[in-house]
């Protein structure tokens, strides 16, 4: 029992003070195994497509464009993007294989951040060090732009290179702009780019 009301106020208001720092303190822990959660998903699924990739690699020499989203949802991977420079090698094996990275956002455009070349490491390196748009998000982007953009660079590669886009970023819900993501895709098909998406 309190000796009195004033120690009871304090002792009150100081076990509800612990509470709350606790249950902060569990708040960001959750968050942050939330991120690391996210960012680890967000490269084991762009390790095992890349795998995939590479499985076929027998098919004749890669010609292979990344297209990644620029928002707040892939800013937690983007650090670890620099760790990829591994899965990308076998993809550039003895310099037959080559790798293009370009960025794209809701409000901004389609960013070449990294031509064509045949070192895996330039490639991570660009991919970790892309900048994220600072504006605020909308629900769409403009992904279709990102493909159109790859594809025309694909399509300056020789016919007989296996041509390749990989989007790491969410596909274009608005039914808007759904037919010109069609658009986009049918275009890529004509020109024989096969087109693989990430989820971030």
């Amino acid at each position: 029992m309190c000796g009195n009301w004033w120690n009871c106020w304090r002792e009150t208001m100081s076990a509800i003070i612990r509470v709350m720092k606790l249950a902060a303190f569990c708040l960001i822990f959750a968050l942050t195994l939330s991120a690391q959660a996210t960012t680890e998903d967000v490269v084991s699924r762009l390790d095992s497509t890349l795998q995939a990739i590479s499985a076929a690699k027998d098919q004749g020499p890669i010609s292979m464009v990344i297209a990644v989203q620029t928002n707040s949802k892939v800013q937690p991977a983007l650090l670890n993007f620099r760790k990829i420079g591994a899965m990308l090698e076998p993809l550039a094996t003895s310099g037959t294989g080559e790798i293009e990275v370009l960025s794209y956002g809701d409000r901004v455009r389609v960013l070449v951040t990294q031509p064509f070349t045949s070192d895996s490491r330039k490639a991570a390196e660009a991919m970790a060090f892309l900048k994220i748009a600072m504006a605020s998000q909308s629900s769409t982007s403009n992904v279709f732009d990102a493909i159109a953009q790859a594809t025309s660079d694909l399509e300056a590669s020789a016919s007989n290179r296996r041509r390749i886009i990989v989007v790491i970023g969410d596909s274009n819900k608005d039914p808007d702009n759904e037919q010109k993501l069609k658009d986009s895709i049918n275009r890529a098909a004509r020109s024989n780019v096969l087109i693989f998406f990430v989820a971030p």
